[in-house]
C-alpha cells in the first residue's frame, strides 16, 4: 500500500460530489502536475494488442499532450500496463531516444491503473530544478490507486472488438481519445442514451458517418443499415430504396425489402438527406411521425410498421435549406433531436497524432507503422487548412506508407516528412503572401505558381470524380459491376479510383 497522496480526500470529495469523469480527471492531473511540479501527466488507456493512446492529460499549458505518445512514454507506459508495476526513465540510466531530447523529457514515471492494469498514468519532467520530485512515486503510484477506485473501470477500456482492425471501424471509444471529438461528448452521451432521432452536421470529409456509424454499434440494436439514395429526383425509385416494392409493383418487379424493413429493430444511419427532394421529404416525415410506411405497389389498406432509430449525416447546410424552402421544417425538427456539429479538421489540429494512431493499422494492414515528431509538427502547422478534412489525411497517410515502403527511412516503421506527399501538402497550404494576378500566357508565370495552379486543378477534378463515382454507386445500390457499366468503365479500373472504406463521412 502506498502513502496517501494529500490532495486526495480533496478529491475525493469532489468526486463524490457528483463531478463528471472527465472534469474529474483534469482536476486531478492539474492538482498532480502542482504537487509534484511536473511538466506533464496523462491518463493512456490500455488496449488488447498491448498498446496504448491517451485519454486525458494535462501540461503546464494547459493544452493536450498529445506528443506525449513517443518513443520515451510508449516504452514507458507499455512496461508498466504488462508488468503492473511502477516504471522509471531518466537521462542518467539511459541514453534519450530523439523524441525525448526533442521535447526536453529528462525522466518520467508510469504507473498502472488497477488490478489487472486497465489503463496507465504517466508524468514527465523536463526542467533540472524539478528533478527531484521524479523520485516521489509514492505519490503517483497513490494517485493512481485513486484513479483506479473512483473511476469505473469502464471509463479506461475501450470496448473490444472481434473484427480484425483492418477491417473493424473505429469504436466510439477509440474516436473519443481525440480531444476535438471529446469535446462533443455531451452531445454524444445524449445520442447514445436517449432514444431520439440524431443529426450529424459538419464539412465533407470530417468523419461524420464514421461518428453515427460508432454511435450506432454503442447504442447496440442490431442491424444497422446505412441509406445513401444519391440525387435521384424520381418518387418511385427513393419510395423503392426506402420503403421496398411489391412484385407487382411495375413491370418485372420482385419483392424486395426496403432500408427501413432492413433496419427494423435497430439504427438506420441515414446518409446526405438533403438530397432528398421535397415530394420524397414528405414520406420520411410520415415515417419518422408514425412509424409506418407503405412498400411501392403496396395494396393494403394498413400500411406496414418498423421500429428505426434514425442517425441523420448531411455535409449540407440544413438550416439554410430550411429558410430555402429546399427542405421541410417540420421534417428537420423530426429529425434534429440531438444534433452534434463535428468540426473540421482544422479546427482540432490536436486531433492529428491521434487520428493517424486510429487510422495507420487500418493503412498499413496491422504493421507498426507510426508518424514522427517532425511529422506530427509539419502536419499540425497553422498555415495547413485541411480543406478535405479526414479523408484528405487519411489518403496523405496512404501516400505515406506507400512511399515509406518504397524508401524506409532511418526507423523502418517511422513515417518522417520525407514521406508526406508534397502534392497533397501544397492542395492543402494555404499560400503565404497574396498570389499574383493571372497573366494572359500561363507559360509566363513564375514555376510555383504554375505548380501551384496544376494541383488546384487536380484537387478540384478528384473531387468532382469522387463525387461523380459515389452517385453511380448510390442509384445502383452500391453494386459496383453495374455502376462501372453505366459509367463505361472496367470495373477493376472503377475499384481502384474508390476512396478508402476508412474515410470519414
Amino acid at each position: 500500500m502506498t502513502a496517501p497522496w494529500p490532495r486526495e480526500p480533496e478529491l475525493r470529495a469532489l468526486w463524490e460530489g457528483g463531478c463528471d469523469a472527465d472534469s474529474f480527471m483534469d482536476e486531478a492531473l492539474a492538482a498532480l502536475i502542482d504537487e509534484l511540479r511536473a511538466d506533464c501527466a496523462v491518463v493512456f488507456l490500455g488496449h488488447s494488442s498491448g498498446a496504448a493512446s491517451p485519454w486525458r492529460g494535462r501540461d503546464r499549458r494547459d493544452v493536450l499532450p498529445v506528443d506525449a505518445l513517443e518513443d520515451v512514454s510508449r516504452s514507458l507506459v507499455e512496461r508498466a500496463l504488462s508488468t503492473g508495476r511502477a516504471q522509471h526513465w531518466d537521462v542518467a540510466s539511459s541514453a534519450p531516444r530523439a523524441s525525448a531530447r526533442e521535447l526536453g523529457i529528462l525522466a518520467a514515471v508510469a504507473a498502472p491503473i488497477g488490478t489487472p492494469a486497465r489503463a496507465a498514468l504517466y508524468v514527465d519532467f523536463r526542467r533540472l530544478r524539478d528533478l527531484a520530485h521524479a523520485e516521489r512515486t509514492d505519490v503517483i503510484a497513490s494517485a493512481a490507486e485513486l484513479f483506479a477506485d473512483v473511476i469505473a473501470p469502464t471509463e479506461f477500456r475501450p470496448r473490444e472488438s472481434a473484427v480484425p482492425a483492418d477491417v473493424a471501424p473505429p469504436s466510439l471509444d477509440a474516436l473519443l481519445t481525440l480531444p476535438g471529438l471529446r469535446a462533443l461528448l455531451p452531445e454524444i452521451s445524449a445520442a447514445v442514451q436517449h432514444p431520439a432521432p440524431v443529426l450529424v452536421l459538419g464539412e465533407t470529409g470530417t468523419g461524420k458517418t464514421l461518428l453515427a456509424q460508432a454511435i450506432a454499434e454503442r447504442i447496440g440494436r442490431p442491424p444497422i443499415v446505412r441509406a445513401m439514395l444519391g440525387t435521384s429526383q424520381d418518387l418511385n425509385t427513393i419510395t423503392s430504396e426506402l420503403f421496398g416494392h411489391q412484385p407487382d409493383a411495375f413491370t418485372g418487379a420482385t419483392l424486395r425489402k426496403g432500408l427501413v424493413e432492413q433496419a427494423d429493430g435497430g439504427v438506420l444511419v441515414f446518409d446526405e438527406v438533403l438530397n432528398m427532394p421535397l415530394v420524397a421529404q414528405q414520406l420520411l416525415l410520415d415515417f419518422t411521425q408514425f412509424g409506418t410506411y407503405r412498400p411501392l405497389g403496396h395494396k393494403l389498406k394498413d400500411p406496414k410498421r418498423a421500429r428505426v432509430r434514425l442517425l441523420t449525416v448531411t455535409n449540407g447546410d440544413l438550416e439554410g435549406a430550411v429558410r430555402e424552402g429546399r427542405f421541410r421544417a417540420d421534417l428537420y425538427h423530426r429529425l434534429a433531436g440531438t444534433v452534434i456539429r463535428v468540426p473540421p479538421l482544422r479546427e482540432r489540429r490536436g486531433d492529428i497524432p491521434g487520428l493517424a494512431s486510429i487510422l495507420l493499422p487500418r493503412i498499413a494492414r496491422g504493421a507498426p507503422v507510426r508518424l514522427s515528431l517532425a511529422a506530427r509538427r509539419v502536419l499540425r502547422a497553422e498555415r495547413l487548412p485541411w480543406p478535405g478534412n479526414v479523408r484528405q489525411f487519411e489518403l496523405l497517410l496512404t501516400r505515406a506508407v506507400e512511399r515509406l515502403r518504397a524508401r524506409p527511412g532511418a526507423v523502418p516503421h517511422e513515417i518522417t516528412p520525407e514521406h508526406l506527399d508534397p502534392d497533397v501538402l501544397t492542395v492543402a497550404m494555404e499560400p503565404e503572401s497574396t498570389p499574383p494576378p493571372p497573366v494572359e500566357d500561363d507559360r509566363q508565370a513564375p514555376f510555383a505558381a504554375r505548380w501551384q495552379s496544376l494541383q488546384m486543378r487536380r484537387a478540384q477534378l478528384e473531387q468532382e470524380e469522387a463525387a461523380l463515382l459515389d452517385e453511380a454507386l448510390a442509384h445502383h445500390g452500391g453494386v459496383l459491376s453495374k455502376a462501372a457499366r453505366d459509367l463505361g468503365v472496367p470495373r477493376t479500373t472503377l475499384a481502384s479510383r474508390m476512396p478508402p472504406k476508412a474515410s470519414g463521412g
